[in-house]
């Protein structure tokens, strides 16, 4: 019955879509999905790599997201000097001193970096201590635009979990769980942590056109990133894309081609062709455009094209079930197994002889959410064995997602 509910979003198209990215001339940009593991050599050494090599890399560490900035900040010390780096500067901007953010001293020693590291916490946190901020106004403190310029001259910018989700100039997710997302919407502030809230005046503009989110398949982010990209796509901050990446994962930049290495994948949607309406007064949207990527694949910032790993099989006339899986709790995350619920929903679609399946999500009151990804013309399967490690991959791109309101109470 509800494939048949939603053939109308197929043709649906209305979005224009611009340009994203990083611009030329800038340092490279490491974007870790949090999590990142302690012997994940490719993360670890690519960081170090990028701010000049080992015995010679320079590391400014920021943690000021983190509660116990620094507690944080000496484990990232001691990472970083164990993966090479020949010096590690904990930049001791933090909540509980905001003046050091202004420090003459903290930001010369800043200016001596050939790479600055962003640790995890509370995004809204990290902005905090890097803005000053006046009748919603906002101002780079002098450790900030210091960061910036040692970026601008070609330094590696990097982070973790927060400091992902605070990286780019678009508004910036605090908080929220995929079904509250889809029920009630985004909002700016809430006193209930399951609600999607956002800042509207956006992160540390290290990056432009995308929100970005972290703990993504794990913790099942998928609803929450489509719903806020949905929401402020029109707001001054807004955007009509988001990127998601897994845990112990990071997004390798460089002149806005983004590379994916260590363990998981990267979600990116696309909403500039997505159609939204009311269905009975909730949220139904059809057409988001989604990629997932994973290990040895790259997505170009600006083109939003994807170029998969060339270890990897294209599964068009592979499909060898007759049917694809279908869930009662599309956003579980990892849950009791080693795969995301939504990966292995959308994986056995691709390797499938049907067109569509669908999830729902596990809460239902007051409205139940049926994801409904589906096979365009333009998508694309790829399954391949890491030549690094032998686990077996699946990416994507130019799946189309419908996210639609059934059962509801009124």
């Amino acid at each position: 019955v509800m494939m048949k509910l939603c053939v109308c979003w197929v043709f649906l198209t209305v979005f224009v879509a611009t340009s994203y990215g990083v611009g030329e001339g800038k340092g490279p940009l490491v974007m870790v999905g949090g999590n990142l593991m302690e012997d994940n050599n490719e993360i670890w050494d690519r960081m170090v790599e990028l701010s000049g090599g080992k015995g010679i890399a320079r590391i400014g560490v920021v943690t000021a997201a983190n509660e116990n900035a620094e507690e944080s900040g000496a484990y990232y010390v001691d990472m970083f000097s164990r993966y090479g780096a020949a010096t590690v500067y904990w930049i001791p901007v933090q909540e509980a001193d905001l003046g050091t953010a202004f420090d003459p001293e903290v930001v010369e020693n800043v200016m001596e970096m050939n790479g600055v590291f962003f640790g995890g916490g509370e995004p809204g946190r990290m902005v905090k201590t890097l803005f000053s901020e006046e009748e919603g106004i906002r101002a780079e403190t002098p450790v900030l635009t210091a960061i910036k310029s040692v970026w601008q001259g070609g330094a590696m910018v990097a982070g973790t979990s927060a400091g992902i989700e605070a990286m780019q100039s678009n508004v910036m997710i605090t908080g929220g769980e995929s079904w509250n997302a889809l029920v009630y919407g985004a909002m700016q502030t809430s006193d209930d942590p399951e609600n999607l809230t956002y800042d509207p005046l956006g992160g540390l503009s290290f990056i432009d056109g995308v929100i970005i989110d972290a703990h993504f398949s794990e913790r099942g982010r998928e609803g929450r990133l489509a719903r806020l990209v949905a929401d402020t796509m029109w707001e001054d901050n807004g955007a009509k894309r988001g990127l998601g990446l897994d845990e112990d994962t990071a997004l390798s930049c460089k002149e806005g081609v983004c590379q994916v290495i260590g363990s998981g994948g990267v979600w990116a949607v696309d909403m500039s062709d997505a159609m939204f309406i009311e269905t009975n007064g909730w949220w139904d949207c059809g057409g988001a455009i989604t990629h997932y990527l994973t290990p040895g694949d790259s997505l170009n910032l600006s083109s939003w094209k994807v170029q998969f790993a060339s270890w990897k099989s294209y599964l068009a006339g592979q499909e060898h079930e007759e049917e694809a899986e279908t869930s009662r709790a599309i956003f579980r995350g990892t849950g009791d197994g080693d795969l995301p619920e939504y990966n292995r929903v959308v994986d056995s679609l691709l390797q499938a002889n049907v067109l569509d399946t669908y999830g729902t999500t596990e809460k239902k009151d007051p409205a139940i959410y049926y994801v409904q990804p589906w096979k365009a013309e333009a998508t694309r399967g790829v399954r391949g064995e890491s030549p690094d490690t032998g686990k077996v991959y699946i990416s994507y791109d130019n799946l189309h997602v419908n996210f639609m309101p059934g059962n509801y109470s009124t």
